[in-house]
């Protein structure tokens, strides 16, 4: 982007930097510009706009006479002032007074209901209409929500319109008013086979029978309140009609591996287990559960949709009743988990108290979004042959069995010093890679670190489609995994807008790295993709997934979520979250590797702390210990998803 800016004839030096999900121009001029510096502007916004994708069109352009140096004559980031906001996007509708556009309250009927949906999702009252999503906290999978809540009540809006207007005001300016879909409303679906999506692909390569049947996800909560049989019944089998992702099944012929969608109206099993525990005595309990858990989480056939599972579990009088939800990775992910969650408790109270349930119209089906991605491959030639990924060494690295995952937390105080630099600067998981890269480089793995990094994927806009391509409200394994060459700067703030940038710069939020890397198709027994030694997924808040009246985590295990055969695809794999205000990370790695694991790990800590003094990392912290919620238990389940406990 730099390069392209200082083509422009007027233009001496650019610098473009990342922050908040969206980038910022600085520009300084060859002559001094005095009569119109916007008009010196909007010609090189209308230049850059001509040469490069809209997604990587700066937002923000600032003309400065010189850029600021640091003492060795490099740019000094951490010097360029901050962009004025950008209001002259984002009409009045209507307001008379320019001045009544500064105000912090809302002004009109679309700014008041996008104001009540950030403070729902966001958490916090003191929002004004002006305030940056990303700089109240903010994030992509955040926004997705307001954009699924935004449906809910009548307001179209895509994701692009909410990279480039981030707040409510912009906002504003940009939705339309389409008032609520009805909950029936007609969809283009795809009944039969249809493409794999790249993570879906991942996932089959290589691997075979009991093995690839047996990688879940899973759910367990306690309930405040009993629920009802039947409802709840009918409350499942509805949300298995409305998304596709529900009824697809995987079946491998001369082709490979395909997904193979079941129309809505095929009649299936309801996968409820309900079980009466009343008469057991409490340890009884709990040991049927962890074995009929365990049996959920083995007993699913690839080609036999739903790959769902629900258990009921009805512990008497004097205990709540629990819920065990396990679905098989290959038909949810981490953002449709709590969909499917969420919609399933919902329809339940409606079906219990009306007799059926009214919900928010799902969005655009995961095997048509499979189908408009596969198109997109063939269309612009997204090809393995033509990753752009470094070449990687494979050597075996292990299976489940085998990995050893060590724990650490950071306190909620330090948890808010790293949030509040995200804030300042782009998004918690790019402070976290830099934080990566400096402690890999201290452990003995060099100047730069190969990671593959994790993407929900469900910000693409591909060539051809519409707004209609909204993915807010889909349920399926849509996420991506793209590799980031990480530097291991010393100084922070250049670092992190260094990751952001590369980030931003990934085509279609990495969804085409994704594509060159592992296509839409899959072989049983062929070989997987290369990966490098570097995993790293930020979940963002985990709380959230719990964030639902009555509800709250189990202390009951769920069973093993992968096969002890499953191979290891990294030789780190780094997954962080946070939970009731503490940062927690696992790294997961060989056996064999544990020492260098424990190594990374401590000097990530330190890096996370400020200090040089590491900690000792722990392969097991007692459940009911200081950081011991159920909560915090349940994610670090997440962390070793291979052991029992």
């Amino acid at each position: 982007i730099e390069a392209k800016l200082t083509t422009h004839p007027g233009v001496k030096d650019a610098v473009v930097t990342a922050a908040n999900n969206h980038l910022t121009a600085y520009l300084t001029p060859i002559d001094p510009v005095s009569d119109d510096p916007d008009e010196f502007i909007a010609d090189a916004r209308t230049m850059i706009a001509t040469v490069l994708p809209e997604y990587m069109v700066p937002r923000n352009f600032v003309l400065l006479d010189a850029l600021p140096l640091s003492a060795n004559g490099k740019v000094d980031r951490s010097a360029l002032p901050a962009p004025l906001p950008q209001t002259a996007s984002a009409p009045s509708r209507g307001a008379s007074d320019p001045d009544s556009a500064q105000g912090p309250e809302p002004r009109n009927d679309m700014e008041r209901r996008l104001r009540d949906i950030w403070v729902e999702v966001l958490g916090t009252e003191t929002i004004s209409i002006h305030d940056d999503f990303g700089e109240l906290g903010g994030d992509s999978l955040l926004a997705l929500r307001v954009i699924s809540r935004a449906a809910d009540v009548g307001l179209a809006l895509s994701p692009r319109q909410f990279f480039e207007h981030p707040t409510i005001f912009g906002l504003a300016g940009v939705a339309t008013l389409v008032g609520p879909r009805p909950a029936d409303e007609a969809r283009a679906e795809v009944v039969g086979d249809a493409p794999l999506l790249p993570a879906q692909a991942m996932l089959l390569a290589g691997l075979e029978g009991s093995v690839a049947r047996h990688h879940n996800y899973a759910l367990f909560f306690e309930l405040d309140d009993p629920l009802n049989k039947v409802a709840l019944r009918v409350a499942l089998r509805t949300l298995i009609g409305r998304h596709d992702a529900l009824r697809t099944g995987f079946v491998h012929g001369p082709g490979g591996w395909r997904q193979r969608v079941a129309a809505a109206g095929e009649a299936s099993a309801v996968p409820l287990e309900w079980l009466d525990l009343g008469d057991l005595s409490v340890e009884d309990q709990d040991r049927t559960i962890e074995e009929l858990a365990e049996r959920a989480q083995r007993g699913f056939d690839l080609a036999e949709p739903p790959l769902l599972r629900v258990l009921y579990f009805d512990r008497g009088r004097d205990r709540r009743p629990e819920v065990l939800l396990v679905a098989h990775w290959l038909v949810v992910d981490n953002f449709s988990l709590r969909l499917v969650l969420e919609e399933l408790l919902a329809a339940h109270v409606q079906i219990a108290e009306e007799g059926h349930a009214e919900l928010p119209s799902p969005t655009v089906p995961a095997a048509v979004w499979a189908g408009e991605v596969a198109r997109h491959a063939e269309q612009t030639a997204v090809t393995r042959e033509e990753q752009a990924r470094p070449p990687v060494e494979q050597t075996p690295r292990g299976v489940a069995r085998d990995a050893v995952t060590l724990i650490e937390v950071l306190d909620a105080p330090a948890t808010d010093r790293l949030r509040e630099q995200a804030r300042s600067t782009v998004t918690m998981g790019d402070v976290l890679l830099a934080a990566l890269a400096r402690s890999a480089r201290v452990s003995g793995f060099g100047e730069s670190i190969h990671v593959d990094v994790d993407g929900h994927g469900r910000a693409a806009v591909l060539p051809g489609t519409s707004a209609a391509a909204d993915l807010s409200r889909t349920v399926g394994r849509l996420s991506v995994r793209y590799q980031l060459e990480v530097a291991a700067l010393q100084e922070s703030a250049e670092a992190v807008h260094g990751i952001a940038e590369a980030r931003l710069a990934r085509p279609n939020g990495g969804l085409d790295d994704a594509l060159a890397t592992y296509g839409v198709t899959a072989d049983e027994g062929g070989a997987p993709a290369p990966a490098p030694e570097f995993a790293f997924n930020y979940l963002g808040a985990v709380d959230e997934l719990y964030a639902m009246p009555g509800l709250r985590p189990s202390w009951n295990r769920p069973g093993p979520l992968v096969h002890p055969d499953t191979p290891l695809r990294h030789r780190f794999e780094v997954l962080c979250g946070t939970v009731e205000g503490e940062l927690l990370i696992g790294v997961t790695s060989p056996g064999a590797h544990q020492p260098e694991a424990e190594r990374l790990l401590k000097n990530l800590m330190g890096e996370l702390r400020g200090t040089e003094d590491g900690v000792q990392s722990r392969t097991h912290v007692d459940e009911r210990d200081t950081h011991g919620s159920a909560l915090a238990t349940t994610f670090r389940r997440w962390l070793s998803p291979a052991a029992a406990d």
